[in-house]
């Protein structure tokens, strides 16, 4: 049953990869081409783009199925798994043959480094939170809408499958995602998700490298980049490196595709964003995924086209400079705006629990970052004023943008930041990269690991207290044993009986109803018209 769930978990990512990889792949087999050696940072780019692409074309096939035969959605569906991941696999397999692909070994390193970096991280996370206990309270009514999509149930809004959810900021693309290894293999629903966040955590530890690379073009940079993705957690609002909700993978992809595209295409000198396949489906996709991070994410990669097109078609002397003044002042000038709006029709319920005064905030952040930020924020604003590159003046911008955001009294700030973490990581990495460079070999291997240290130490002390809440005996968990027991005797004697209604105090029904597959009216959101 273990090993059940962890390739179900990895499932989650690697269909859609196969399938999205067969698609991208599909051109080059039909039509042969030179190939190029990829390096990790392509390569890593290269599966996100695949996973984009297998998810919409599953998402595009499930909506067919549901318009045309709804009654045998789920047949079909598992069929057409089947048969996208067959014909993936066969291109994939005539590309290498055809090729003589073999293993890159120097990317073996920095693969060894991701597993061991996860699983330092994750090991501490669950050290007191076995594999029937979680931490993630979003995953319950996530896992409700994978479980109707299981009995062959599917929207694509989810406000039309549970009233669970009361507003759609989201499709129902990442809940087909989650629900497609289950329709294959017989899976443990608190098991399955231990093991997902696992690989959500290993993703990220990848991207984090693949960003910072792309932002400055230096492997070193990329490595201390891991560092931080791996140990920087944000236990308040976002949690994007432990916790698998759409936000943090909307986020996490997001960051992946606006390094690359940004940082290592060519310009367009007659437009300001290139358009292709791939940016349309990261457009369809980002947006499908969380309608609000991915507009900040298309905000973000339009602003840093317009500001190279900018720096690309005129000579101005210092144009970097007189760029980054605007920008900031652009910044300035909406944090001043929006402090003057009335935002209470907003800021109620609990996005008023999380509209945080600037103390708690910067608090919150220290909690973070502890004494990482205090000495390579100025280190990375130091190096990149010094060097003055518009792909490092970008950079500074976004990581600003992002502060900017937390600082501002919007609802919701630490969410946003989600994907801003991505750039801040980046900067400190920069920030390393400015100590530390110039050392011997072994002097610079010793700093760097005193800096994994270092920000394990503040790890750990971030998780501890983020570990208080969620507690149950001597186990970090929302969830205890009895919970499990009863959800399951529900499930064995009332799951899929239409007939009946659990009706509790919304906790109990936002752990239940997924669990055990009996409705509840709303569960941790209900009111008095569910």
């Amino acid at each position: 049953m273990p090993l059940t769930n962890i390739f179900a978990a990895f499932s989650f990512y690697f269909i859609p990869i196969l399938i999205g990889s067969g698609l991208k792949l599909l051109p080059r087999v039909i039509k042969p081409h030179k190939y190029s050696e990829r390096d990790f940072g392509e390569t890593v780019f290269f599966l996100g783009s695949s996973f984009i692409l297998g998810a919409l074309t599953l998402f595009a096939g499930a909506i067919s199925i549901d318009y045309f035969n709804e009654s045998n959605f789920l047949k079909i569906y598992s069929n057409l798994i089947f048969i996208l991941s067959g014909l993936a696999t066969l291109i994939a397999f005539i590309y290498v043959f055809r090729n003589r692909i073999a293993f890159n070994i120097n990317k073996l390193g920095l693969i060894i480094l991701v597993v061991i970096l996860a699983l330092i991280t994750y090991g501490t996370w669950r050290v007191d939170a076995r594999t029937n206990t979680t931490l993630n309270w979003d995953l319950y009514h996530h896992q409700l809408l994978a479980n109707k999509i299981k009995r062959g149930e599917f929207e694509i809004v989810t406000s039309k499958m549970s009233d669970t959810f009361q507003y759609d900021g989201y499709s129902t693309i990442f809940h087909l995602l989650l629900a497609t290894p289950q329709i294959l293999f017989k899976t443990d629903i608190l098991n399955y998700w231990w093991f997902l966040e696992f690989f959500h955590l290993l993703t990220t530890i990848a991207i984090s490298y693949a960003v910072a690379y792309f932002f400055t073009n230096n492997k070193h940079v990329g490595v201390f980049g891991m560092f931080f993705g791996a140990f920087i957690f944000e236990s308040t609002g976002a949690y994007t490196s432990l916790f698998l909700i759409p936000q943090n993978l909307a986020a996490t992809i997001g960051a992946l595709f606006i390094s690359y595209y940004v940082f290592k295409k060519d310009i367009n000198k007659q437009q300001i964003l290139n358009i292709d396949l791939v940016t349309i489906s990261f457009i369809a996709y980002i947006l499908l995924n969380h309608l609000i991070i991915g507009s900040f994410c298309l905000g973000f990669l339009v602003a840093a086209k317009v500001y190279l097109t900018v720096k690309s078609r005129f000579n101005i002397l210092k144009t970097d400079a007189v760029l980054a003044i605007l920008a900031v002042m652009a910044i300035i000038t909406v944090l001043l705006i929006i402090s003057r709006i009335d935002l209470n029709w907003i800021n109620r319920g609990e996005a008023a629990f999380y509209n945080f005064d600037l103390a708690t905030k910067f608090k919150l952040i220290h909690n973070f970052y502890g004494i990482s930020l205090y000495i390579f924020l100025p280190l990375g604003l130091f190096y990149i004023l010094k060097e003055r590159e518009s792909k490092k003046i970008i950079l500074l911008l976004f990581t600003f943008a992002g502060f900017a955001l937390l600082l501002g009294q919007i609802p919701y700030t630490f969410k946003l930041y989600s994907i801003g973490r991505y750039f801040t990581n980046a900067f400190l990495a920069l920030g390393v990269w400015a100590l530390i460079k110039g050392q011997n070999r072994g002097i610079s291997t010793l700093n760097t690991i005193m800096l994994g240290f270092t920000l394990y130490i503040i790890f750990v002390l971030n998780t501890v207290g983020f570990k208080q809440t969620p507690s149950y005996k001597e186990l970090a968990s929302h969830i205890s044993e009895n919970e499990i027991k009863a959800a399951e005797f529900l499930k064995k004697n009332y799951s899929n009986n239409t007939n009946v209604m659990l009706v509790s105090d919304p906790a109990t029904m936002q752990i239940i109803e997924p669990l055990a597959e009996v409705n509840t009216p709303g569960g941790a959101y209900a009111t008095t018209d569910t």
